[in-house]
């Protein structure tokens, strides 16, 4: 694998990843070599704000969510999950769920639709409850509305200590404006040990919920952050 090969395709596809050679690696990998990452982890899409979301372009979405209408179900093939399924190698169905919500971070709102196995829903209250929540998505244009809405497959609730966590991560990220999205891991490290001493609410666990989604990688030295600001 090339390296300059790798910069030239994420610069042409994802223009706006172009500056972190180590995301741009882990995609290269994923969609041209089809190769599945070693790691255990999941490596989610960089944490976008609404204002920056791109149509198309998966990406992850840290607001507080709202319910926005009815909840509805249909049946889904057990195999691939697709509403209209024509593979003959296909058995089964499943109910699956779609449940229209509201997000809303600092820079806009965006209206959402939650697609969920019907067995694992979350209450409608429990959603309006929440504090907030990483969402996974993409931005679409609905074909019914034509407004632009965010499809989310998974998502996970916040609580105040873990949003704590995230934003003051996330605003550290921004106070360094480094257009590589790379940080020196003592200086991060220090900070880190700041923000739970001036918070005695933030815990590790809530440390390690937001650098599941913040951070892309890191080495003895860096710290690579998996953030679009």
């Amino acid at each position: 694998m090339n390296m300059e090969e790798v910069r030239k395709w994420i610069q042409e596809k994802y223009p706006f990843l172009a500056a972190n050679d180590d995301f741009a690696v882990r995609l290269y990998k994923q969609e041209v070599l089809k190769e599945q990452l070693t790691e255990t982890r999941v490596v989610y899409p960089p944490v976008t704000s609404i204002k920056y979301l791109q149509v198309g372009v998966p990406a992850t979405v840290v607001g507080k969510p709202m319910v926005n209408g009815q909840r509805r179900y249909y049946n889904a093939c057990k195999t691939c999950g697709r509403k209209n399924c024509d593979n003959p190698m296909h058995e089964g169905a499943i109910q699956k769920s779609i449940t229209p919500i509201l997000i809303g971070d600092q820079t806009d709102v965006i209206h959402a639709v939650l697609f969920n196995d019907a067995s694992l829903d979350n209450d409608l209250e429990e959603i309006n409850e929440a504090f907030a929540a990483v969402f996974v998505g993409t931005k679409y244009k609905s074909s019914y509305s034509g407004d632009f809405e965010l499809r989310v497959n998974t998502w996970e609730f916040l609580t105040n200590a873990d949003h704590s966590a995230l934003t003051s991560i996330y605003e550290y990220f921004l106070l360094n404006d480094n257009p590589r999205h790379i940080l020196l891991l003592t200086n991060y490290n220090n900070y880190i040990d700041s923000i739970m001493q001036k918070n005695s609410s933030i815990t590790s666990e809530n440390i390690a919920k937001a650098e599941k989604y913040l951070v892309a990688s890191r080495d003895n030295d860096y710290i690579y952050m998996n953030i679009i600001a």
